[in-house]
């Protein structure tokens, strides 16, 4: 298959996937849900904090820590209503603990206590000209280091592939008025890298896309430097595409 060829398939996918049917059976329904920016920066971040695994167990349990959080984010990070969860190890989905929640509620209470946004947190530090002047890594490791501290489940090494980092700035930066949600408006979505799960990269290396074989960082710059190919001002838009082919095509 030619570049051409690949490219006008990813494309025909993009087109078929990328659609409001879409939403309803995937995690990003959930901060979709809200409307005020900071209940959607809250939500998108602690939902794809926990998107791995089936796709059914990932709904579920989002929905019950939706619950928990009595529907209203914002609120329930300034009430401070997480701290008893400070020392419970109840698992809330997979090896992700109702303490661990405590830890990323405990540094979000942190930052809206003093900014109005998680988008102006960033921007206060300037991340938008470092971004520029560097590459979205530094985003990454900024958000890492200032929402994940001290939290030996969610602490993401430098050579990962930080696949649910990337998935969160992914809903929050792309914006094409279909399923991302777009909200922050500071950063270009030429700068994002590829969330790279099982099934994207296994369908990037049958496609040719990919010929590293670790899932990690390195697979993410590459794979993202190929589809920029495709798309530079947009890259992560075949997400959709190399997911959906991977699902229903190839493995499963």
């Amino acid at each position: 298959m030619t570049n051409n060829q690949l490219k006008q398939e990813l494309d025909e996918w993009v087109e078929k996937v990328n659609q409001p049917g879409f939403i309803e059976s995937d995690p990003i329904q959930f901060p979709r849900r809200y409307t005020r920016l900071c209940d959607i920066e809250i939500m998108a971040f602690i939902i794809s904090t926990i998107t791995w695994g089936k796709r059914p167990m990932i709904l579920r349990n989002a929905e019950e820590i939706n619950k928990r959080m009595n529907y209203k984010p914002l609120d329930y990070i300034l009430s401070k209503e997480w701290t008893e969860l400070k020392d419970n190890q109840m698992s809330l989905h997979r090896t992700f603990k109702a303490c661990d929640l405590y830890r990323i509620c405990e540094s979000l209470h942190r930052i809206y206590s003093e900014y109005s946004s998680l988008e102006d947190f960033l921007l206060a530090n300037d991340m938008d000209k470092k971004t520029e002047e560097k590459d979205i890594f530094v985003l990454i490791d900024f958000i890492r280091n200032n929402i994940y501290p001290n939290n030996e489940k969610t602490r993401i090494e430098t050579t990962s592939a930080c696949k649910r980092i990337n998935l969160f700035l992914k809903w929050m930066i792309r914006d094409d008025g279909i399923v991302d949600i777009g909200c922050w408006k500071s950063f270009s979505p030429a700068q994002l890298l590829i969330p790279l799960d099982t099934h994207v990269a296994k369908t990037s290396r049958l496609l040719g896309l990919l010929s590293r074989k670790q899932d990690d960082k390195k697979a993410v710059l590459e794979l993202t430097s190929a589809l920029k190919q495709f798309s530079p001002e947009d890259p992560t838009k075949y997400d959709f595409a190399l997911f959906e082919m991977g699902r229903t095509r190839y493995f499963e």
